[in-house]
């Protein structure tokens, strides 16, 4: 076989193994790790938008336990190597070489810690690109470099520790050989007697065998095993010419791989070289034998039938197809972690690909890891509603009669964040008048059910408010007095939920726990009413307040494949409040109000869940909600209040406001009537 044919046929055929497609030149960046490129919701494939370009995600390599992954994005303009690292929710882009378009990884080893993969370029033909292998550990990348007068390296796996990496790479004379790299050193494994090329797959847990397949003269593969400086052809099936060696056990004593022509090929096992027909699924012709555990008796591959691709596991002699993700057309496994629970891969629907992980169930990476993100942005809802209610609390106050001095009321309302989140209930309120000077009050207020979003329905929620009031005095203002009030405020406000993680996601289990948040808050003001007229009142204040959040941890049913441990936490905030409100009385019985505030925020924390799973890329996570948070927010307000009595009084008012952490208006309904004594 000529050298240059070789070449494109070898490395091309590395390169669609990867699974990756991509047409389209990415912007320039250096050798370097590219940190958190793309979110979670960027890399969701469920719901697409529209405006976007569907994004391609692949998973190659999975480490030891199961708890690491790499793998391969494409968005439709950039492409890069990525690593779904134990203790961060997005993946980091590994980075590729100086002028690379593009790169993708091949493997990882057994701790996580090393990537080993590839930067091409020239991408309009990757028949005739050029690759370069590289290593990626710890944030660091490292070019591979090449066999002495060769230009071309491709990496595809790596022993355990990482230190020693298996490729293909073109020598002095224009051919491809297997290589070993260790210690900055590329070694040259060579061919066999009648084979000119050679490509190394996999290499055993230290480092000693490698596998790979040998390209004949005379047309054809050949399987390998190389250990100790001695390369070893390997037998095919009775029948066939053809063999192909895809990885190796941990001992290196079992080799994995496919007998047969490439349109008819069988999966296969080597145990001490005795070779294994594994068969195909029910109803397929084809299949390849991929990726061992590290005891060499689970195995996953592929199982095909008139072009048609599917995902098996093989154990106990018996191959079972592990299923696909939703609108699959092909599903391929990639690889199986050391300890045989893991498998990842990828799933294809005609337009874009999808990773998936699969111990049980098959489920969709992306898609599970943003139910993590859900989960944070519910999180923030319930926050916003909670510390609203305890809000509420610790403002309530009914209204004493001129000529009395304590009141008893009741008030029922509905609070809505328009953005899915809402709860309704009531309170009763009472306020006593001790002197002149000193007014006293305190609620209690009771919710019924309502809901955070999709992922999160609040079940309950109970608190308290108390308020006291204090008169400093008065200045002539203008042909009036102005008198100055200074209150204090405060409520504690406690709610439970359920949390359903992943539900409306694709191809996700759901997750089910419950939770609960207690909030407390206290407030001061500064208040100056301004009787302008007979029937006309403004009353400007400012003031500040303080907020926290405790939100209780909580762990999801254990019968999932991926549950997760959601750690209790707090959030806290400090803000300033400055507004009017102004009374008109319409008549001896109805009164109007209108109001304006403005908050803006000293100290605000963002809401964080996190948690302990076993979600692979996600063992030990803290995500924030994917929203931006306001600063700066305003609530407008109207109400009517109306005596029907002497002594009793019903109002009602409305209120329309943003939040902190959501990005829609809310809403609040009260209806209160009060009774003076």
């Amino acid at each position: 076989m000529s050298p240059s044919f070789c070449l494109k046929k070898c490395f091309s055929q590395l390169s669609s193994i990867a699974l990756i497609a991509t047409s389209a030149a990415v912007a320039p960046y250096s050798a370097q790790s590219q940190p958190l490129w793309l979110t979670l919701e960027e890399l969701t494939p469920l719901p697409l938008i529209p405006t976007r370009p569907n994004v391609d995600l692949v998973t190659t390599g999975v480490n030891a336990d199961g708890s690491i992954i790499s793998g391969s994005i494409n968005d439709g303009n950039n492409g890069s190597a990525i690593l779904w690292p134990s203790a961060q929710t997005t993946p980091i882009l590994l980075g590729k070489h100086q002028g690379a378009l593009f790169s993708f990884s091949y493997d990882i080893s057994a701790n996580g810690q090393v990537v080993v993969g590839n930067s091409i370029f020239q991408p309009q033909n990757l028949n005739s690109g050029n690759y370069r292998a590289f290593r990626w550990k710890n944030g660091l990348f490292q070019d591979l470099g090449f066999l002495p007068g060769g230009t071309a390296s491709f990496a595809t796996a790596s022993d355990a520790s990482g230190e020693v990496i298996v490729g293909a790479a073109e020598n002095s004379n224009g051919f491809t050989h297997a290589f070993l790299w260790q210690n900055g050193k590329m070694q040259d494994l060579g061919t066999v007697k009648g084979a000119d090329d050679s490509v190394a797959y996999s290499v055993s847990a230290d480092g000693t065998v490698v596998v790979g397949a040998l390209i004949r003269q005379q047309g054809g593969t050949s399987a390998f095993r190389w250990q100790h400086g001695k390369m070893e052809a390997l037998s095919p099936l009775k029948g066939d010419d053809d063999a192909n060696a895809r990885d190796v056990s941990a001992d290196g004593r079992i080799i994995i791989g496919s007998s047969g022509p490439n349109n008819a090929s069988v999966a296969v096992r080597w145990v001490d070289k005795k070779i294994q027909n594994l068969g195909t699924l029910d109803g397929d012709s084809t299949s390849y034998a991929l990726a061992t555990s590290a005891s060499g008796n689970i195995i996953v591959g592929s199982s095909k039938q008139n072009g048609r691709s599917r995902a098996f596991r093989w154990q106990n002699g018996k191959m079972e197809d592990i299923g696909q993700l939703t609108g699959a057309v092909d599903t391929f496994a990639s690889d199986i972690s050391a300890d045989g629970r893991t498998i990842v891969g990828s799933s294809y629907d005609g337009s874009q690909r999808r990773a998936f992980i699969y111990r049980n169930t098959m489920q969709d990476l992306a898609n599970v890891q943003a139910s993590a993100v859900e989960v944070a942005d519910e999180f923030a809802n319930a926050v916003d509603l909670n510390r609203r209610l305890a809000r509420d609390l610790r403002e309530e106050e009914c209204h004493i009669s001129l000529g009395y001095n304590a009141c008893l009321g009741v008030h029922s309302g509905v609070t809505s964040l328009f953005q899915g989140t809402n709860a309704f209930g009531g309170s009763v309120i009472g306020a006593i008048q001790i002197d002149s000077e000193l007014k006293l009050g305190a609620s209690v207020g009771a919710y019924g059910e309502g809901n955070a979003g999709s992922t999160m329905d609040l079940s309950y929620g109970v608190g308290i408010g108390a308020f006291a009031e204090y008169l400093i005095g008065a200045l002539p203002f203008s042909s009036s007095e102005t008198q100055f009030r200074a209150r204090l405020d405060g409520a504690w406000l406690y709610s439970d939920a359920d949390v359903t993680r992943g539900q409306g996601y694709t191809d996700v289990q759901t997750g089910k726990g419950s939770t609960s948040f207690s909030s407390g808050t206290a407030g001061a003001k500064l208040i100056a009413d301004h009787q302008f007229s007979e029937t006309l009142v403004i009353s400007p204040y400012i003031g500040a307040y303080w907020e926290n959040t405790y939100q209780a941890g909580y762990d999801e049913q254990t019968e999932l494949d991926t549950i997760a441990h959601i750690h209790g936490g707090s959030t806290s905030a400090i803000a300033g409040v400055f507004g009017v409100r102004s009374r008109f009385s319409a008549s001896e019985q109805l009164e109007l109000s209108f109001g304006l505030q403005g908050e803006v925020d000293f100290f605000a924390d963002d809401v964080e869940v996190s948690a302990s799973t076993n979600i692979p890329g996600l063992a030990h996570f803290s995500v924030g909600t994917d929203r931006s948070r306001s600063k700066v927010r305003i609530t407008a307000e109207a109400g009517a209040a109306y005596n029907l009595t002497e002594k009793s009084r019903v109002e009602v008012s409305g209120k329309v406001f943003s939040s902190r952490y959501q990005d829609k208006l809310g809403g609040d309904l009260a209806l209160r009537f009060s009774s003076s004594f």
